[in-house]
């Protein structure tokens, strides 16, 4: 081997001339696919030679509900919760477990950090 004056190998080759000859060599790219553009586009941005206005108001897409609407949906919704959960006692049973299970759990990583603190 020969090494140039930097100690290099191939010294007189700059990298990018043989990193060019090692893909143009060994790569080969996937031909680019056509993808149909929307009827009535031009693929390019148009120069109406106007600036848009901006003091324009915005326009709401739909009306605001008023007081009384508020009230009389969320009097609908209150109506209807109690029908989400009708009280089985299986799922109040299985939630509390859960519910022990993490405590019992919050607790037992107190205790553990405090014997790996030495407390």
């Amino acid at each position: 081997m020969a090494y140039g004056k930097g100690g290099w190998l191939f010294s007189n080759v700059s990298f990018s001339m043989l990193a060019a000859a090692v893909l143009a060599a060994g790569c080969t790219t996937a031909p680019v696919e056509e993808v149909a553009m929307a009827p009535g586009r031009s693929g390019t941005p148009t120069d109406t030679g106007t600036f848009p206005n901006l003091n324009i108001p915005q326009q709401a897409a739909t009306t605001q509900f008023t007081e009384d609407e508020k009230k009389a949906k969320l009097s609908r919704l209150t109506a209807l919760q109690p029908k989400q959960n009708p009280g089985d006692p299986d799922a109040n049973a299985a939630a509390e477990a859960q519910r022990k299970r993490l405590k019992v759990s919050a607790d037992n990583q107190d205790e553990t950090l405090k014997v790996i603190e030495g407390e």
